[in-house]
């Protein structure tokens, strides 16, 4: 789970770090009923927790209480550090889910090195205001994770339609990507509802696997 600085954005009544941890909480749970093993990393720049998979009550709860309230001494995102590290210590195939927004640099070989090793499903998380500027005006946006500053003018019809290509042809071609390394990819949105979409996925891979396996 990505717990970088880009996380503490949200336009709603929570940022996409308090989201991600609610879905990711109900990816842990699910396992947990299945009594399977789970395990949790949570990375900025650096590891900032690691806990290894293992079965339990109090072990579960370590982990919904490590996504709800662990304080991050990083700010920025390296996923392939993360990648890296979750490749060197999990040596066993196993279901891994990738909760992050993806704003990073250069994964892209590390992630097909992980999902050929592992079973790599990626859940990506945005925020509605990453997708669409509302007309208010002069806004001052910051990046939370190297602390720039941009001042954008949001009553001009062509800023608010040139932010909204942008965030399109990004999102189209994380999912393109996604798609072409055969990884299958989650979308989730702050404030949109997330249970039903992950059943319907979890439905549709096991249905796709079924007859694969015929």
């Amino acid at each position: 789970v990505d717990v970088s600085r880009s996380g503490s954005f949200g336009s709603l009544d929570k940022t996409k770090r308090e989201f991600a941890a609610e879905v990711s909480a109900l990816l842990a749970y699910s396992a947990f009923s299945n009594q399977d093993k789970i395990g949790l990393l949570l990375f900025t720049d650096r590891v900032e927790k690691f806990l290894a998979p293992n079965k339990g009550r109090l072990h579960l709860l370590e982990i919904l209480r490590d996504l709800l309230y662990f304080e991050p001494a990083g700010k920025k995102t390296d996923l392939c550090l993360a990648l890296n590290f979750l490749n060197r210590v999990i040596p066993r195939r196993c279901v891994v889910f990738i909760v992050s927004d993806f704003i990073a640099k250069d994964f892209w070989s590390l992630l097909r090195i992980t999902h050929k090793r592992h079973d790599a499903i990626c859940v990506a998380v945005q925020d509605p205001r990453e997708l669409l500027l509302p007309s208010v005006g002069l806004v001052a946006l910051e990046d939370p994770e190297t602390g720039g500053v941009k001042v954008v003018d949001t009553s001009h019809d062509s800023v608010r339609k040139e932010f909204e290509k942008n965030a399109k042809e990004r999102t189209v071609g994380l999912f393109e990507k996604f798609n072409t390394l055969g990884i299958d990819a989650i979308p989730v949105t702050v404030g949109a509802p997330y249970i039903e979409p992950l059943i319907k996925f979890f439905r549709t891979r096991r249905r796709r696997q079924s007859m694969h396996a015929a």
